[in-house]
C-alpha cells in the first residue's frame, strides 16, 4: 500500500469561511493566516467576489 504526500496532491483552494474554522482551533487565530501570507507560503486568491486560500509549493 502506497502513502499519499502532500507532494502528491495538487494545491487545492479553500474558501475564507473553511479557513476561518479552522483557525477557530488555533490560539494564534487569524494572525496564523497572515503570517503565511507574508512569507508566500499561502496565498489569498478572489474569485466571483470570493476569498480562497492557497497554499505555495516551492517551483510552482
Amino acid at each position: 500500500m502506497r502513502t499519499i504526500t502532500l507532494i502528491d496532491v495538487e494545491p487545492h483552494p479553500m474558501h475564507s469561511d473553511e479557513v476561518e474554522a479552522l483557525v477557530t482551533h488555533c490560539v494564534e487565530g487569524w494572525e496564523v493566516v497572515e503570517w503565511l501570507i507574508l512569507p508566500e507560503q499561502l496565498r489569498e486568491v478572489s474569485f466571483d467576489e470570493n476569498r480562497f486560500y492557497i497554499r505555495r509549493f516551492p517551483g510552482r
